[in-house]
């Protein structure tokens, strides 16, 4: 190589360098942020809420609470039954989970079953939601349909 090409050839591996470690130490400034980012969207709505609405016409007032392995527990004022389910939430606040808890009879022997699907919007620490819940016999038997919805407050820790 001559002279000139060596030093094109030097000064341009030296600039590839510098711009790499300008990258890596940009991707090590920026991840901390990032992480943070996705911590919070990823626990969202980890926590407990106090949903308001309706359960297919009749008001509705149960606390929920989203747990960060992705499971929930819903309980009415009453404490009459525990529910359980799965959430997700994408990034921009929208969420999906399902929902599901035993109907007793006055023994408290289950005799049905109730499972919802429902979808919503997290903005900050309230949410509006809605969706579907089907009763069934304990034999799987679609019993009745019910349209729910609500909003809900995120409960202070």
């Amino acid at each position: 190589m001559s002279n000139s090409r060596t030093t094109a050839f030097t000064r341009r591996t030296r600039i590839a360098a510098t711009a790499a470690c300008v990258v890596v130490a940009l991707g090590v400034a920026v991840s901390p942020a990032s992480a943070e980012t996705t911590h919070h969207h990823h626990h969202g709505l980890v926590g407990a809420w106090q949903l308001t609405g309706t359960d297919d016409g009749n008001p509705v007032n149960p606390k929920i609470v989203f747990h960060p392995d992705h499971t929930l527990d819903f309980t009415p004022p009453d404490n009459s039954f525990d529910g359980t389910g799965h959430w997700q939430e994408k990034r921009d606040g929208s969420f999906t989970f399902d929902q599901g808890h035993p109907i007793n009879d006055a023994a408290g022997r289950p005799e049905s079953y109730i499972h919802a699907d429902i979808t919503g919007q997290r903005t900050g620490d309230t949410m509006t939601a809605g969706g579907h819940a089907e009763l069934y016999d304990l034999d799987g038997n679609q019993l009745a349909a019910y349209v729910i919805l609500f909003d809900g407050v995120r409960l202070p820790r």
